[in-house]
């Protein structure tokens, strides 16, 4: 088996056609040699040196991540460059990098639905369209501080930000991985009949536009899209006979952290 088995399997299971326009030409592979024999595998949120590491540490030969290791342009390859230096470390190494953004964010069983299954939501709607990032669902009538609880214990946050009435009752929900907090996306969540947004990188004038419209918002970590990295592995181990070959990166890359 070589490595464009995988990536391959990839490119037809989460298609680059269901990404956001912004992710042209920064998705698939973007370090390495997908002719090589694969070893084994680590799946990341992002690629850090202490991922590369654990890479290394691994025997893992590809990297599947969801945040793309090059998205800006790369304006030179020094190896004093902290980030360009792990292109150095990479191709030492013979490991290949392959990502998936907005396109796994809105395919099936991808981010949006990862995160809307773990938060328990029932009747989902939300369909794998490109650029269709909005996951709904209905849940048991609760405050909107039940529902803050209920989102911490789901996706293991010590604390979360959020804008409405704590004691408002809260019966549909919207949730978006990632930054999702746009005014476009509250009124795309409001059509749907939700009374609450779960987003992150929620910006101040944001807050105030859903305060406005007296709609909830939770904003949480956008780390938590990690999760959607455990059934990809799960599938991968499934498909190609990866037992014991398939890693999920122990590495928290989001350095935010609540107090």
């Amino acid at each position: 088996m070589i490595i464009r088995d995988i990536t391959s399997y990839l490119d037809t299971k989460v298609p680059c056609s269901l990404a956001d326009p912004s992710d042209e030409g920064k998705l698939g592979l973007s370090v390495g040699n997908d002719a090589r024999p694969l070893k084994n595998i680590l799946v990341a949120l992002d690629v850090t040196k202490e991922v590369v590491e654990e890479a290394i540490s691994l025997g893992a030969n590809l990297i599947i991540t969801h945040h793309p290791f090059i998205y800006n342009p790369i304006t030179d390859l020094l190896a004093n460059n902290p980030r360009t230096s792990l292109i150095y470390t990479l191709l030492h190494n013979d490991i290949s990098c392959f990502s998936m953004h907005t396109n796994l964010d809105v395919a099936k069983d991808g981010v949006g639905d990862t995160l809307s299954t773990l938060l328990g939501l029932e009747n989902k709607e939300g369909e794998a369209l490109p650029s269709a990032f909005l996951r709904t669902g209905t849940i048991p009538s609760m405050t909107l501080e039940s529902l803050i609880g209920h989102v911490k214990q789901a996706f293991q946050l010590n604390g979360v930000r959020y804008v409405g009435d704590l004691k408002g009752f809260i019966q549909k929900v919207g949730i978006i991985g990632g930054s999702g907090g746009t005014i476009e996306s509250i009124l795309e969540s409001i059509s749907k009949g939700c009374d609450c947004l779960i987003t992150s990188e929620v910006k101040l004038h944001i807050a105030q536009f859903a305060e406005s419209l007296k709609f909830a918002l939770i904003e949480v970590n956008h780390g938590v899209e990690r999760f959607a990295l455990i059934p990809l592995a799960s599938d991968l181990e499934r498909k190609f006979n990866l037992k014991n070959r398939i890693f999920v990166s122990q590495i928290n890359t989001d350095p935010l952290k609540t107090l």
